[in-house]
């Protein structure tokens, strides 16, 4: 875009198990979204949003999403600075 700052995109496949094994699929979910990362000077700032686009539980009622075991969006801000 211009310098300093950056704008992509973002996938995320996720997992959850039960048990202390893990040896039982709870469920999954894949997330997708847009990121951007502004870094001016020494100070950085990193969000991003994504929204979930498939999974399913264990059940196998649901297989679009998997709302049981998952959010429907996630959002991230990361905030730091060089010393």
């Amino acid at each position: 875009m211009r310098p300093g700052l950056f704008i992509g995109v973002g996938a995320q496949h996720l997992r959850q198990y039960e048990g202390l094994t893990l040896d039982s699929l709870a469920g999954q979910a894949t997330f997708f979204g847009p990121n951007i990362c502004w870094h001016p000077n020494d100070i950085w700032v990193i969000a991003g949003w994504s929204t979930q686009v498939a999974g399913n539980d264990a059940s196998g009622l649901n297989d679009s999403l998997d709302l049981v075991n998952f959010e429907r969006q996630q959002a991230k801000l990361t905030v730091g600075f060089s010393f």
